[in-house]
């Protein structure tokens, strides 16, 4: 698509009747998934978790973990 910088594809059924189209939005949208689910599973979480939509959230767990050493920084 930017080779022709297009915004938009339409999609073809096998008769070549236009079924709908595929627009650079939801290119995106994909390209976005496969790359979180790319760095979830570099995390080691399972392909259940990533099926399931449960995957593990560390930021709560980070941001405790930062206020915890924003304070210790402050009490030396």
């Amino acid at each position: 698509m930017s080779k022709y910088d297009l915004t938009s594809m339409p999609v073809l059924d096998a008769t070549g009747r236009m079924v709908g189209r595929i627009t650079i939005d939801d290119i995106v949208d994909v390209i976005e998934e496969e790359a979180s689910e790319d760095i979830f599973k570099l995390a080691g979480s399972s392909d259940d978790e990533l099926a399931a939509g449960s995957l593990p959230c560390s930021a709560p767990l980070a941001a405790g973990n930062a206020g915890d050493r924003t304070d210790n920084q402050h009490d030396s």
